[in-house]
C-alpha cells in the first residue's frame, strides 16, 4: 500500500454485495459534497490516508470531520478545499458539520473504509 493513499480501479459506490474492486497504489481524493442538510459523494474508500476534496454546493456554510478527528475549515458556498482525514483503518467513520444545527438538520452520514487484500477490496453491501 502506498504511503499517500490509495486510488480505486472502479468506483466502489457502484458496486455490488460480494464484489471485489481493485485497487491500485496512487493518489485517491474521494469527493465529498456539501448540501442543505446533507452530505453525500465517495462514501465507500479503501483503507490507508484519506485527503478527501471538499465541495459546498450549499447556500450556507458548512464544513465536514470525522467524529472524534479533524475538520475541514469552514466552506462558504462554492468553496472547495483538500482535507487530510488521516490514516483510516477498515471499520466505519460518523462524518458530519459542527457549524450549529446543521448535525441535528441532517449533516450526519457515515464513511466506510474497507480493508485492502492482495490488491482489491470487496464491497460488503449493494449501493
Amino acid at each position: 500500500m502506498a504511503a499517500a493513499a490509495i486510488v480505486l480501479a472502479s468506483c466502489a459506490s457502484d458496486g455490488v454485495a460480494g464484489e471485489r474492486v481493485e485497487v491500485t497504489p496512487d493518489l485517491f481524493m474521494p469527493e465529498l459534497v456539501l448540501s442543505e442538510w446533507k452530505i453525500e459523494g465517495d462514501l465507500v474508500v479503501p483503507e490507508g490516508q484519506i485527503i478527501a476534496q471538499v465541495l459546498n454546493f450549499g447556500f450556507t456554510e458548512h464544513n465536514v470531520g470525522l467524529e472524534g478527528g479533524p475538520f475541514s475549515s469552514t466552506l462558504f458556498s462554492d468553496e472547495e478545499e483538500a482535507f487530510d482525514l488521516g490514516t483510516l483503518e477498515p471499520g466505519t467513520y460518523v462524518l458530519y458539520c459542527d457549524i450549529e444545527g446543521h448535525r441535528s438538520s441532517g449533516m450526519e452520514t457515515t464513511l466506510t473504509v474497507l480493508a485492502v487484500t492482495d490488491g482489491a477490496m470487496t464491497v460488503p453491501f449493494d449501493e
